[in-house]
């Protein structure tokens, strides 16, 4: 499920710092789109401070091909242009909050084959229609023309 535009709270730790009344105080975020870009980086939270301690959050999440913002029904209603986005690239990370090993998927503009890069080499690998993984860390998208 896309939390993309929903009401996070913010309790503790995560309290707002008014700088006004020196106050931590409770609230809530939530983002809102008006424009979207021709490309588009999604950043997932997989990190979180549990009891004052930062630990990698391991849920697994799952990854269409393609996102289309319309069937979200998250934009605003007049935002300009397409709504469906392409994805192109992956990040992920393996292991832990301390230390650990980054790949990425990407996709070739000149065939539209997908390649996975790992430290000095690469290979050829599936196309991620549906991806599901506890690894995903940034995910790259392009406006569909």
């Amino acid at each position: 499920m896309l939390k993309l535009c929903s009401n996070e709270n913010l309790d503790e730790p995560n309290k707002f710092y008014c700088k006004n009344c020196a106050v931590p105080t409770k609230s809530t975020k939530k983002l809102r789109l008006y424009r979207l870009p021709k490309i588009l980086i999604l950043h997932l939270k997989r990190f979180t401070n549990d009891n004052s301690k930062l630990c990698k959050l391991d849920n697994v999440i799952g990854i269409n091909g393609d996102l289309d913002f319309d069937k979200l029904k998250i934009c605003n209603k007049n935002s300009l242009g397409s709504k469906l986005y392409n994805l192109f690239g992956i990040v992920n990370h393996f292991d832990s909050l301390e230390s650990g090993h980054y790949t990425s998927e990407c996709r070739s503009l000149y065939d539209n084959s997908w390649y996975n890069f790992n430290d000095s080499n690469y290979i050829s690998c599936h196309s991620p229609e549906y991806v599901t993984s506890t690894s995903v860390y940034l995910l790259f998208y392009r406006r569909a023309n």
